[in-house]
């Protein structure tokens, strides 16, 4: 497997980031599974190879922080797959691990910087509940091993659960700028060479410029997840790879691509 390495001339400014207007969130999602429609059955394989990979990994104790490290590899595969489809090719499951092949390294560095950043937050909320709520109220809730007696201590102690919904509330704002980050950090570290935290810097600003197309790309999606989780779950097998998808069909749409490069998207 070979690596290319970064693009030291890959800078936050060399990339055109387009503003979309708002209803541009629901041409993602239609283009999303419109490149889904095209191969469905591959886009299936694909997320069970990468589900069954994880879940092997996560059951070797010593590797199981490393699907976390490799997600934004088996995420930029599913975008390449996309990009593929999208230029007119045939999607195959190789496609999955375009990643490995080309990014390897610099995906894998992504995926540290995202595992550092949520170690961050999950720290910033652990040190607001302990300030917030009192000793014996965090000790007795550490005690609980069931959902039950957690939902008794709580009762007892409504300090505590105000606590954590409080220390929960900040750490889910503070989680936003790491999803900003994240949503076109592997296409631009696949597709561009852009080191990891350029990438992640671009991807924040993008997504800055296009609040309102993801405003209506979230509040769209959040039913149509909601059915899918509805007959057994199963609906997820469509929804994920189409998530996925949509990272890429929003990631064409909002920077300025060659014209060369076009393929059958329309913006």
């Amino acid at each position: 497997m070979t690596d290319s390495p970064d693009d030291p001339n890959s800078t936050i400014d060399t990339l055109e980031i387009k503003q979309s207007n708002a209803m541009t969130g629901l041409h993602w999602i239609g283009l999303s599974f419109s490149l889904f429609g095209k191969s469905p059955s591959i886009w299936i394989v694909m997320l069970i190879i990468y589900f069954g990979i994880s879940y092997l990994l996560t059951s070797i104790p010593i590797l199981v922080l490393l699907p976390t490290l490799l997600a934004p590899a088996f995420n930029a595969g599913f975008m390449y797959g996309a990009k593929q489809l999208d230029s007119g090719n045939m999607l195959e499951i190789d496609h999955l691990f375009a990643g490995f092949k080309q990014r390897l390294r610099s995906l894998f560095r992504l995926g540290m910087l995202y595992f550092m950043a949520n170690l961050i937050i999950i720290a910033v909320v652990s040190i607001l509940i302990e300030s917030l709520a009192d000793e014996a109220s965090i000790a007795a809730m550490s005690q609980a091993t069931t959902t039950l007696e957690l939902e008794q201590i709580l009762v007892k102690h409504p300090d505590l659960l105000a606590a954590l919904l409080e220390a929960l509330m900040i750490g889910f704002v503070l989680s936003i700028p790491l999803v900003m980050a994240s949503w076109f950090a592997p296409a631009l570290v696949m597709f561009h060479k852009m080191t990891p935290a350029k990438a992640m810097l671009l991807s924040i600003k993008a997504c800055n410029k296009n609040m309102l197309p993801f405003l209506v790309y979230g509040v769209l999606m959040i039913p149509i997840i909601l059915l899918a989780v509805l007959p057994l779950g199963l609906g997820l097998l469509i929804i994920i790879p189409v998530i996925f998808i949509s990272q890429y069909c929003s990631y064409k749409a909002t920077f300025n691509q060659p014209q060369t490069d076009q393929g059958v998207f329309l913006v």
